[in-house]
């Protein structure tokens, strides 16, 4: 019988609190997040419980990421505010393989 693989499911605000700031603390849920997305291949961040985001924090773990990497990474449960914060740094990084 086959089996099927898990999907990581990340949870920010869980770890961290409802405002999620920190470039430091970011890069180490992005180092976590893009060892997974090597063994598994795909991924999922849940931002149930996050009130706030600051822009460097967004950018150290959504925007540093690889473009093909971000493909694999499926963003769920952000305020219209926090989509808004993550599509504008996103934008402003330049697409890498």
């Amino acid at each position: 019988m086959p089996t099927t693989k898990e999907i990581m499911l990340m949870r920010p605000a869980d770890e961290l609190g409802p405002i999620l700031v920190s470039r430091s603390r970011a890069a180490d849920l992005r180092q976590k997040l893009e060892a997974e997305l090597e063994v598994d291949g795909a991924a999922t961040i849940d931002f149930t419980g996050a009130v706030t985001m600051s822009p460097s924090f967004a950018d150290e773990l959504i925007a540093k990421l690889p473009q093909d990497a971000r493909e694999h990474v499926e963003l769920v449960n952000l305020s219209e505010d926090l989509r808004a914060l993550v599509d504008y740094v996103t934008a402003g990084r330049p697409v890498t393989h």
